[in-house]
């Protein structure tokens, strides 16, 4: 019975030691749910403490977390080399190895993304900086990101490079170490803190997948509009554009069947200016030249990175070479390897789609394509020569049916979107109707006599039925390019105006169709007139071009019918 009695003791015993524990990364379990976020209760040093001399930095929690995570969301501002991480609940312990710089001001910075073990995360970024020396350094740089659309850039991340004297001409910003970074918070705006005085390039990146860093093959950027900041500015602004590319000719071709490819551009290019006697297939080895048939761009946009290419028939899994002709290229021309893909190219019935669509009362032929005017536009799913498809367009106005069909031309976008204007114009108020016979035009359906026309019949707008946006703005140039977009489109209004001696620039779009509307300036780069509907340029990383200067209303414009929106004030600050 005694052997018995000291075999339950020690069992009980045992339960008390795994139930009690020791100390370890794991929450304590049950009790009341926290949602409180996640933040630093207590630090040594101190903030902004001076004259530190240790190699143990100590963090406290508000709740636990897990030493895995923060490793990865641990940022050092100079970088301190290597350091071991001690997790015990809340208690953090950073162990240096090499002594820290004397009279060095340091930042440490914690990913606004760390989660507890709860899922809690910060705020907003958490940053604690100290110093060496007596003094520490207390410069500021501030401003806010937004993303192309002008929507605040909830995930930036904020690079920052110094411009040291001796810095090598072999290095660039795409293989630099940062001096400091900094998050965004919810509302796009950021704030460095205590960075040492001097002038700085600062990087906005769309950290997509929240390591801290630039991935330049697949995250946005956007620059200040000056090529160096110093610190103490404030007010920046910057816009991410797009992924960055070092050339403006071909990065990409990705086969998707065996006679169509998909080829990617460096920067966007005006949809018309595409030209396809400058594309140039050979084969990788026999060199054998494959004929381009046919083009089109793939969005319908103005300006376009992507299009696709119809082709002669490429053999499955052969080696293929496709390069383009770029004047910016400067004769280069880059060429980019493909296999030919083994998907057959299947029947393609052919559609229509007339815009605007039938019965519209009031029609606002400006909407669909702005930098065209009035006009119809008629979007086809397969390329047509023109003249093919001039052949099976009817316009006619109702009030004049006994006169018949009126003349037109039409304008090519590309061979597959169309824009159709009367030889006088299109008349406010008037009634027209636009027919297009598919069963006129020879191969582009299997029953011909089985196609059914498309009809658009409306009458357009009146000048009554319009809006109008005026408003005024500050710049230091001579010229302003005004964009008003409107709101869940592509379609943008554009107009450039002067600047008076003092800055000012006065502007008014006088008939916009009723609706929303993003507004938004630029100053173009050069002395000479912009033109028009120019895009805004948001620079380069390298070679390093800063963007070109812009500002936006920070609110969506209501355009309403017959009435006059006014009071849209713009302001375009330049960096300094």
């Amino acid at each position: 019975m005694q052997s018995s009695s000291r075999i339950m003791k020690i069992f009980f015993l045992l339960l008390l030691w795994l139930s009690g524990g020791c100390a370890s990364d794991r929450p304590p379990t049950g009790g009341p749910l926290d949602t409180a976020p996640l933040q630093v209760v207590f630090s040594n040093p101190a903030p902004s403490a001076t004259n530190i001399s240790t190699e143990i930095i100590h963090l406290t929690f508000s709740h636990y977390i897990s030493g895995r995570q923060l490793l990865n969301a641990l940022h050092f501002s100079p970088s301190i080399g290597d350091y071991d991480i001690a997790v015990s609940g809340n208690d953090v312990d950073i162990k240096i190895h090499k002594p820290l710089k004397k009279n060095q001001t340091y930042v440490i910075t914690l990913d606004k993304n760390l989660r507890d073990y709860r899922g809690r995360t910060f705020t907003g970024a958490y940053t604690l900086a100290f110093s060496t020396g007596a003094v520490i350094d207390t410069g500021i740089i501030s401003g806010k990101v937004i993303n192309q659309d002008f929507a605040s850039a909830t995930n930036a991340l904020l690079l920052a490079f110094s411009e040291h004297p001796n810095f090598s001409a072999t290095e660039n910003l795409l293989t630099k170490e940062p001096d400091y970074l900094i998050q965004a918070n919810a509302s796009g705006a950021f704030s460095f803190n205590n960075i040492a005085p001097g002038s700085y390039r600062i990087i906005a990146v769309n950290d997509r997948n929240n390591d801290l860093r630039y991935n330049y093959k697949k995250e946005e950027i956007g620059l200040t509009n000056a090529s160096v900041v110093s610190a103490g500015s404030t007010n920046l602004m910057l816009r991410l554009d797009g992924i960055y590319s070092n050339t403006n000719g071909l990065i990409s071709c990705a086969p998707l069947e065996q006679q169509m490819l998909e080829i990617k551009f460096g920067h966007p290019i005006n949809t018309t200016s595409f030209n396809p006697e400058k594309l140039e297939i050979r084969h990788a080895v026999t060199h054998t030249l494959i004929p381009v048939v046919t083009w089109f761009s793939k969005s319908r946009s103005l300006y376009e990175k992507e299009f696709i290419v119809v082709t002669d028939r490429l053999q499955p899994d052969q080696p293929y070479l496709v390069s383009y002709s770029s004047n910016e290229e400067k004769g280069k021309k880059p060429a980019i390897s493909f296999y030919g893909s083994s998907r057959a190219s299947g029947h393609r019935p052919l559609s229509i789609t007339i815009m605007p669509e039938n019965r519209s009362e009031p029609a606002y032929l400006d909407l669909a394509w702005p930098s065209l005017g009035k006009v119809v536009m008629i979007n086809l799913s397969s390329p047509l020569p023109e003249t093919a498809l001039k052949e099976a367009i009817t316009l006619s106005e109702s009030a004049t049916i006994a006169r018949g069909n009126l003349n037109f031309s039409l304008i090519k976008i590309d061979p597959r979107t169309f824009a159709l204007k009367p030889a006088k114009g299109f008349q406010p108020g008037r009634s027209y109707k636009v027919i297009v016979n598919p069963a006129t035009i020879a191969g582009t359906t299997d029953k011909p006599d089985k196609a059914k026309p498309s009809l658009s019949q409306f009458r357009t707008a009146e000048k009554k039925e319009y809006g109008t946006i005026s408003g005024k703005g500050h710049a230091s140039a001579k010229y302003v390019v005004i964009e008003a977009k409107v709101s869940g489109t592509a379609s943008t209004y554009s107009t450039t105006v002067l600047c008076d001696r003092n800055g000012t620039f006065h502007f008014t779009f006088p008939e916009l169709p009723p609706g929303n509307y993003t507004l938004s300036a630029f100053i173009p780069s050069g002395i000479k007139p912009p033109l028009p509907f120019q895009q805004w340029d948001p620079g380069s990383i390298e070679p390093y071009k800063p963007a070109e200067p812009f500002g936006f209303y920070p609110e969506p414009v209501k355009v309403r019918t017959g009435w006059t929106t006014e009071q849209i004030d713009i302001q375009i600050i330049k960096s300094r």
